[in-house]
């Protein structure tokens, strides 16, 4: 059995000597008939198409007709080894002006490469075109993020009750109410009736009230107080174990699996305060599970960047 270091090059040697065994080994090798297709486009035979060999990655480069400006460019690819299923890969890169430097072959690198497909400080990729961050947080940046939860949260209080919910026992937890006459003008009844986790709060519909910008800046900051002192810690964790939800992200053809809390509505940053393993599963690539050990830790998926085809 070929190890992968040595398949890789083997691979790299055939494209050197223009072998159309490349295509055949690539293709029996490989991931999908989608990341052969990729293989085929980028044309090795070609007298004009250069290769690299980076250890990590093959690089191709070689030249395409467009047909609406009726000029060539360069066309840039790599090729590496899928760390899940061990099979190669083919990603085409997004067209960039560097690659019609004359001098690009000679000087592209490894940094380059994962600089280029958007792997920046700190990320890690994980599975096919999934990249991780993950940054441990102090007891502090906790409570500055949790905060940040709750103004996100109030700007849709009205379209998610569990939310509302929520947030509401987080302030009887940490004994803060605010009163807010004239800002909500619901019955106390109707309230109860709508939310009954709220009647056995013991919250009236004084307590129950929207953000406006300056009331919101000002609760938050009280809220921040409360949330740093040292005797609150466990209550903090105790109301984020509340809000924690089991998130499923979908990043392209990827899905994600875990035990979190969203930073913001939309956003691909999540609070993690409990250890648990991370779920990645795609169809090509399998499942692997990557393990969270260091909380509370603030995680951030993306995806590489990549050429618009496929």
């Amino acid at each position: 059995m070929i190890n992968i270091d040595s398949r890789l090059y083997k691979l790299y040697e055939l494209m050197v000597k223009k072998s159309r065994k490349a295509y055949t080994f690539f293709k029996k090798e490989c991931l999908s008939e989608r990341h052969y297709n990729r293989f085929k486009r980028m044309k090795i035979c070609k007298k004009d198409t250069e290769v690299k060999f980076l250890d990590e990655y093959i690089v191709i480069r070689t030249k395409f007709y467009n047909l609406k400006y009726k000029d060539y460019y360069h066309g840039v690819a790599i090729v590496g080894i899928d760390d899940t299923t061990n099979k190669f890969f083919c990603h085409r890169l997004p067209w960039s002006l560097d690659f019609e430097s004359n001098d690009f072959m000679e000087k592209v690198t490894v940094d380059y490469i994962k600089r280029f497909l958007g792997i920046r400080d700190g990320f890690e990729r994980i599975q096919g075109d999934v990249i991780m961050r993950v940054k441990k947080l102090s007891f502090h940046e906790l409570v500055e993020y949790f905060s940040n939860i709750i103004v996100s949260f109030s700007k849709i209080i009205t379209t998610m009750k569990d939310v509302k919910a929520k947030l509401m026992e987080f302030y009887e937890h940490c004994r803060f109410k605010k009163s807010c006459k004239g800002i909500s003008c619901r019955k106390t009844d109707e309230l109860h009736r709508e939310f009954p986790i709220l009647k056995k709060l013991g919250v009236d519909s004084c307590d129950v009230f929207m953000f406006d910008n300056a009331l919101r800046k000002r609760t938050i900051n009280e809220l921040k107080e409360i949330m740093l002192r040292k005797e609150n810690e466990d209550l903090v964790l105790e109301a984020l174990a509340n809000v924690e939800k089991l998130c499923i992200l979908h990043l392209g053809n990827h899905v994600i699996i875990f035990a979190g809390i969203p930073v913001s509505r939309y956003s691909t940053e999540f609070i993690i305060i409990r250890e648990q393993d991370i779920t990645f599963a795609h169809h090509e690539h399998g499942k692997v599970q990557v393990p969270i050990v260091d909380v509370p830790a603030i995680v951030e998926f993306d995806t590489l960047r990549h050429h618009g085809f496929t």
